[in-house]
């Protein structure tokens, strides 16, 4: 399912301009595409969308079709979260790390 936009933009246009053009552009292909994909009925309770790391407008995507969102790095992170990064997502977000103790010990 290839699917390839073209862009038309004339010569005396800005480049400011010219980048908004194909950024408009852009969100409508990806809503576009989502829509080809979850939006002929409800959702599966088990869809989900992966996406990169550095590409969060995957997220607001998700969240518009009502969609569980993965986000994946294409990497493995070289370094250790700071030795402060655990009591302060304790303390900032205590629901979610309530969860997340949960899910780790009982799986």
């Amino acid at each position: 399912m290839g699917l390839m936009v073209f862009y038309s933009v004339s010569a005396g246009t800005s480049f400011s301009t010219q980048k908004k053009i194909i950024t408009k552009g852009h969100r409508k292909e990806c809503v576009d595409v989502m829509d080809m994909i979850f939006g002929d009925g409800p959702s599966v309770e088990a869809d989900f969308v992966v996406i990169n790391f550095f590409a969060l407008k995957g997220r607001n995507l998700a969240e518009l079709f009502h969609v569980r969102c993965v986000v994946a790095a294409p990497y493995v992170v070289p370094y250790s979260a700071p030795s402060s990064f655990e009591r302060r997502f304790k303390k900032n977000i205590p629901i979610l790390y309530k969860y997340l103790q949960r899910v780790l010990t009982h799986g």
